[in-house]
């Protein structure tokens, strides 16, 4: 034992005859503690930069995501406010003079995407459409005449 002390001394240049082993051990005993604390110390500021930087990615995402909803909102504005006007307009009584010609006007000028509307426009597009086929039957025109002569052809049948 030693001269296992001799040999650990002089391998980290102490004199083994001007100190103790148990000096010497005490020393080594004193690094392993201090560098298992040091260890620990660094593991744990690890954990919170980790926490830390997990927190500041949160935020970041949060904010993002706010900003891409306010500037879909302000889209949604933009589009709100440059919107077309009505294309059909309603009149005191509740009925709609005009109709036929204002869709037709709008289709011409191609402001009709604009002023297009989900779900109840689709309706209101549907009910035109079915307009538009009566009075073309009623009056026997060329274009919806065609249609006319279909659905009779169907009907017939």
């Amino acid at each position: 034992s030693m001269k296992m002390f001799e040999k650990a001394a002089r391998f980290f240049c102490e004199d083994p005859k001007n100190q103790a082993p148990e000096d010497f051990y005490a020393v080594f005993a004193q690094f392993v503690h201090s560098f298992g604390d040091a260890l620990a110390e660094m593991r744990k500021l690890r954990e919170e930069e980790e926490k830390e930087a997990a927190r500041q990615k949160l935020r970041e995402e949060k904010a993002a995501a706010r900003k891409r909803r306010q500037v879909a909102e302000e889209k949604i504005m933009a589009h709100e406010r440059t919107k077309a006007p009505m294309l059909v307009d309603m009149n005191a009584e509740g009925d709609q003079k005009g109709v036929m010609d204002d869709l037709i006007a709008s289709l011409r000028s191609g402001n009709y995407n604009r002023a297009r509307k989900r779900g109840p426009g689709r309706r209101a597009a549907a009910a035109a459409a079915a307009e538009e086929k009566r009075v073309a039957k009623a009056t026997g025109t060329n274009g919806a005449g065609a249609g006319g002569s279909a659905g009779g052809a169907s009907s017939a049948q």
